[in-house]
């Protein structure tokens, strides 16, 4: 088991183990996740780890500001890759804020850059993977995320710690 708090070592298959680790943004900057596991990676980017990190706290504080309160991290950058190009997550919220546009418009008020949205003609002409979707055909959005995906929680530090 790593010194931070609820966060075990990579499997030999390189992934943490299935589960929900709660963290503090200032334990998951200070967690193997950036610095890297203590021995075999060479090449670990802890930098761009730790950039990653700081862009998500951006995101996760506004988050907070709008009431989110569950929000959780995944991909490779909670495996063995010693370079992720990104970090995926998503949050909770409700059902009726998300549909009406009322969260989007509460979370792009804080944000310089507007960089909220859901609906893919207002995003950036960047490439991207296909959409993941459900076994009903719906793309998978806040809240729908599959079951057995490995993730992280990123924990508002203003609450208790529990």
């Amino acid at each position: 088991m790593n010194s931070i708090r609820s966060l075990p070592d990579f499997t030999d298959g390189g992934l943490l183990p299935p589960g929900d680790y709660p963290l503090a943004l200032e334990e998951l900057r200070e967690s193997f996740l950036v610095s890297g596991p203590s021995s075999g990676y060479p090449t670990w980017d802890a930098g761009w780890r730790l950039r990653l990190v700081e862009n998500l706290a951006i995101l996760a504080r506004q988050l907070w500001q709008v009431g989110i309160t569950r929000i959780f991290v995944d991909g490779s950058f909670v495996e063995d890759k010693d370079h992720p190009n990104d970090i995926d997550g998503y949050f909770e919220c409700g059902l009726a804020e998300l549909a009406s546009g009322e969260l989007q418009r509460a979370l792009n008020a804080l944000d310089p850059f507007k960089v909220w949205t859901w609906d893919p003609r207002d995003a950036q002409a960047i490439p991207r993977l296909p959409e993941a979707s459900a076994s009903d055909g719906t793309p998978l959005s806040c809240g729908t995320v599959p079951s057995l995906w490995i993730r992280t929680l990123v924990r508002d530090p203003r609450q208790a710690r529990q």
